[in-house]
């Protein structure tokens, strides 16, 4: 259960590290591209070859033929209904690409294994992972790409830990939720209004 903090507290300080270490030493701004890849996948990882998290807690395996389908008929709805909801709003998704979106949901499912691991419950094991998600959010935030969740009128730095946290616990399964956060951004990419792309968010 030790193990499975450090490991967590490595996820949730990893992006603030970087950013320390590239202010202190610019030219390993070469290996920027790497970076999302290296803490998105690795602690989770690490965890689960340390046994600090097993699968079945981080929701990676136990699923019968009829929990696969149930649960895609959930996760569809809930990524319908997300997007249906939020295509006309300034949601920030246009600074998101759906394989970050997906590296996002590793961490995640690692905060919340460890709390499943902690608790021996669902719902507590997810709660407490939906805080080290809103946690995780804090810490990334405040730079010029991402203003303090606070201070922005977009709510996808708040909702999409959410909606993964429901998501998982109505399955328990975190192949769905990733599918579900990259699925959400593209959704949302084909309905936007007519002008605005990822594209010309970035101009």
């Amino acid at each position: 259960m030790i193990e499975a903090g450090l490991w967590c507290a490595a996820a949730l300080l990893s992006a603030p590290a970087a950013r320390w270490v590239t202010r202190r030493w610019p030219w390993l701004l070469k290996a920027a591209p790497l970076a999302p890849w290296v803490y998105g996948l690795g602690p989770p990882f690490a965890a689960l070859m340390r046994g600090a998290v097993q699968p079945r807690e981080f929701g990676l395996e136990g699923f019968r033929p009829q929990d696969w389908l149930t649960g895609a008929l959930i996760a569809s709805a809930v990524v319908a209904g997300a997007a249906l909801a939020l295509r006309t709003r300034p949601t920030g998704w246009e600074r998101l690409d759906p394989v970050d979106a997906v590296l996002d949901e590793a961490r995640w499912g690692l905060y919340r294994a460890a709390g499943v691991a902690w608790t021996a419950a669902v719902l507590p094991g997810a709660t407490i992972g939906l805080a080290l998600s809103l946690v995780e959010a804090y810490l990334r935030s405040g730079t010029r790409s991402r203003p303090r969740i606070w201070a922005t009128s977009e709510p996808l730095a708040l909702l999409r830990p959410a909606g993964s946290t429901l998501l998982f616990i109505l399955t328990g399964n975190v192949w769905l939720t990733a599918l579900a956060q990259a699925g959400l951004i593209l959704a949302l990419s084909a309905l936007s209004p007519p002008g605005e792309s990822r594209d010309d968010s970035r101009s």
